[in-house]
């Protein structure tokens, strides 16, 4: 999970559900209001410009002839910064529209939920049918606002990233540890998300993706600083572009073990890993992870966020699913630190829940972010010798695309060996 969206469940969680609507109406008063003001600021423009038009009649030609110049400049300053389309607002627009969205889904879920139980159903379907409305006006609004420029979007990203970053139509480029590094930079529109997702999702850049895996990966003081991946084996769990991967292979790690189970962010990483030379230090698998077994993938979905792959989606390629004891058995040779880094959408259950302890004790250290609550997840490394500490307490999420509601957070776990005790 992204930084971005950690930020975003923050935001979210400030307001029940209850409350989108009035939350999006808000937006859209703001919205109304700005482009009102403007209007009138136009008409007495005009009004003004009216007024000297008729003094200029009794005055120079000069005054005459600056009246319509004052005019166009307005005009044209209009247009330059688009006000009277409201671009600088479309970010509140896009960000309300995923509040409703996450809302529509929650109240379908309760209502489900209810109907199940036999519980009085007509204040969620109330509220459901007001958020459904406020989404149609939304998507019409943002049907006629512009959409934010990609490399505009991109720029405000990076500005978060603690280093100079550049990039280009091909490439992202910076320099981290003493190493120049570059990343794909891909601005072609993502594919299409799952069709059996109950809300939609807007679209969505790769670069801008990108963008923020570098701000969170590559940040000193960013969500991996805890983990100091030098002189230690690591196992990469949801590796998205090789962002993770590289970084901790720059940072002195011994060796990377990357797994990613989406087709498209599989193919980036191999290119990352080529562009920075780190062949040698890098094992890229096309594979899911969790329990034993295979799954099927689509080629064709050009995922531009996190995977989420808890069980086979659509027609198209046969990946396995690696098992944390089949994970473990990939590193040969003498004993060596282990960490083991998951951020995987939800497989953790499977990887860490069903694993045998045996296969735990051959990790040192576990950084993972959970989506079903911590506990059962730390009882299962407590008793495998592990001390944890919770860095991100739960916070409620609901799964659009599995229909599941959600406790995210984040787990750190050293082995008490590791910890001197």
């Amino acid at each position: 999970m992204t930084s971005r969206r950690l930020e975003y469940l923050r935001q979210l969680l400030r307001q029940p559900k209850t409350e989108l609507a009035g939350a999006a109406l808000q937006y859209f008063v703001r919205g109304v209001s700005y482009h009102a003001g403007v209007l009138v600021s136009l008409v007495a423009v005009l009004v003004m410009a009216n007024f000297l038009v008729i003094l200029s009649f009794a005055a120079s030609p000069l005054v005459y002839l600056s009246v319509p110049a004052v005019l166009v400049i307005f005009m044209v300053w209009i247009g330059r910064h688009d006000i009277l389309l409201g671009v600088k607002d479309r970010p509140f627009w896009e960000q309300s529209l995923a509040n409703v969205n996450t809302g529509i889904a929650e109240a379908r879920w309760q209502l489900k939920s209810s109907r199940e139980q036999g519980r009085d159903t007509r204040t969620i379907e109330s509220n459901l049918s007001s958020l459904e409305t406020m989404k149609s006006r939304i998507e019409k609004t943002l049907g006629i606002v512009p959409t934010s420029a990609p490399k505009e979007k991109v720029s405000r990203i990076l500005r978060s990233a603690d280093r100079r970053v550049t990039f280009d139509e091909r490439y992202f480029r910076f320099s981290f540890h003493g190493k120049d590094v570059r990343l794909v930079a891909d601005f072609e529109r993502g594919g299409k998300l799952d069709e059996q997702a109950p809300v939609s999702v807007p679209e969505e850049y790769p670069a801008v993706e990108t963008a923020y895996c570098i701000v969170e990966a590559f940040n000193e003081r960013g969500v991996y600083s805890r983990v100091n991946p030098g002189g230690k084996v690591v196992i990469d769990i949801g590796a998205n572009v090789g962002d993770t991967a590289i970084a901790f292979a720059l940072r002195g790690a011994e060796h990377v073990y990357s797994f990613e189970p989406n087709t498209y962010l599989f193919k980036r990483m191999t290119e990352n890993v080529k562009l920075n030379n780190l062949e040698g230090k890098i094992t890229e698998f096309h594979a899911a992870c969790g329990a034993a077994g295979q799954l099927v993938v689509s080629d064709e979905f050009k995922a531009t966020r996190g995977s989420t792959l808890e069980e086979s989606i659509g027609e198209g390629r046969t990946i396995d699913s690696y098992s944390l004891a089949r994970i473990a058995s990939l590193i040969q040779g003498p004993e060596r630190p282990v960490l083991l880094k998951v951020d995987c959408e939800g497989c953790e259950d499977r990887l860490i829940g069903d694993a045998p302890i045996e296969a735990l004790k051959k990790i040192t250290e576990v950084y993972l972010e959970y989506h079903y609550g911590y506990e059962h997840l730390k009882q299962k490394l407590q008793s495998a010798g592990f001390e944890c500490e919770i860095i991100a307490p739960p916070q409620p999420h609901y799964n659009a695309y599995y229909g599941k509601r959600m406790e995210v957070g984040l787990l750190h776990a050293v082995r008490k060996t590791e910890t001197g005790r």
